[in-house]
């Protein structure tokens, strides 16, 4: 090795032992040894795909609760239900608040996740909701020449993936595909092609433009999820910006 690599390696331990000695420990359950920036040692060895095992064999050893290091960001993961329970229901407040985020699963308990939580539960948890979804449903069943969708999905990628993988075919990640064909639909209203995964933001400036021209489009549903978040607003910030 020479020296410039020596010295590259060299300067990534003093930074991992300074952090370890300038941030002071918190009191976390117990888990693997885990190192800064790179998180557990075992993950250099274990893969991700095997994270249920990994977990497994984790509250074995150490207990129904481990803490466990995702590069940098320590997560805590309990294995028992009676422990789950008595965290999220009897001690639920304790545990609610979150990070600066901005969705229905992850944002701090508080004005905005109770507007999410109760558009979300008005808007498409409901039974009228739901009856107005059958036609996504029925979309991701079906394909333009009147085949089944799931085994358009199917037969295309297993057909793909065999030719370029000498015929090993991963069939999760072709099922995980048309769950995602149908999540976007849902969401925004499109049907999204698998070349067309990053227009998100487009996908949302043409669902806006849509709903206030009123005129739905040859490929877009009715309504969509998407639809319910346009003109949502935080009682708070829209008073403020009354003012």
């Amino acid at each position: 090795m020479d020296s410039w690599g020596v010295g590259v390696l060299t300067l990534f331990f003093c930074l991992a032992l300074a952090a370890l000695l300038r941030k002071p420990r918190r009191a976390l359950p117990p888990g693997p040894p885990a190192i800064p920036i790179i998180g557990n040692l075992m993950w250099l060895t274990r893969s991700a795909a095997d994270f249920e095992s990994v977990l497994g064999d984790l509250w074995s050893k150490y207990g129904p609760v481990v803490t466990i290091h995702l590069g940098s960001h320590p997560t805590v993961m309990v294995g028992d239900r009676d422990l789950a329970h008595k965290m999220l229901v009897q001690h639920g407040a304790v545990f609610a608040d979150r990070s600066n985020q901005f969705s229905v699963n992850t944002a701090g308990y508080g004005p905005l996740w109770r507007l999410l939580r109760r558009n979300l539960t008005t808007e498409m948890f409901n039974p009228s909701r739901i009856r107005q979804c059958a036609d996504a449903r029925e979309w991701v069943l079906q394909c333009a020449d009147a085949r089944e969708w799931v085994l358009c999905v199917l037969l295309d990628k297993l057909r793909l993936t065999a030719a370029s993988g000498d015929g090993v075919v991963i069939v999760k990640e072709t099922f995980q595909f048309a769950m995602f064909c149908l999540l976007v639909f849902l969401c925004f209203g499109e049907k999204l092609e698998e070349r067309q995964r990053e227009i998100f933001l487009p996908l949302i400036r043409s669902r806006r433009q849509r709903k206030e021209s009123k005129v739905p489009g040859k490929n877009s549903f009715r309504f969509c999820y998407l639809d319910s978040l346009l003109d949502l607003e935080i009682r708070r910030k829209r008073e403020e910006a009354q003012r």
